[in-house]
């Protein structure tokens, strides 16, 4: 029998990509981001990143600054869905330049059973490719070659 992961990557095009973000100084595990609920016919997509170490920093930037690269490589829309509580994600989009697009209502059941709005942020290739929320992460979080190790 297929393992999960091994039929995972055969799908295509794939549901969801994850990446661990780990620290270029000390190979020390940062946190985690995703690229989830793929859309190859409308070319979007949802991305999550979460950090357990080094929030506030330049790393969940840098991360950010990356996904967007690659994603708008070959999608049309990057979304990204925030509970309205997470004070912290909604001043970064904010200050990133990152649209509002709308309040999702009751959009999660929650596991005591209650149902939570979720806020929509999305950025559109055209608007990646010229304005200035990829101009500010450069600024903010440039992008640097891998080095090989």
């Amino acid at each position: 029998m297929m393992g999960r992961n091994q039929w995972l990557t055969q799908l295509s095009p794939r549901p969801e990509i994850e990446a661990v973000i780990v620290s270029t100084s000390c190979a020390t595990p940062l946190g985690f981001i995703c690229m989830s609920g793929i859309d190859s016919v409308n070319l979007k997509a949802e991305l999550s990143i979460g950090m357990f170490r080094r929030q506030g920093t330049k790393a969940p930037l840098e991360a950010m600054h990356w996904a967007l690269e690659v994603a708008f490589a070959n999608l049309h829309k990057v979304v990204f869905c925030v509970s309205p509580v997470n004070i912290r994600a909604i001043r970064l989009l904010d200050a990133l330049g990152i649209p509002f697009e709308a309040r999702l209502s009751q959009e999660v059941l929650t596991p005591d059973g209650a149902r939570k709005d979720l806020l929509r942020y999305a950025v559109l290739a055209t608007d990646w490719n010229k304005g200035p929320t990829r101009q500010l992460l450069q600024r903010l979080a440039p992008l640097r070659p891998a080095t090989a190790s």
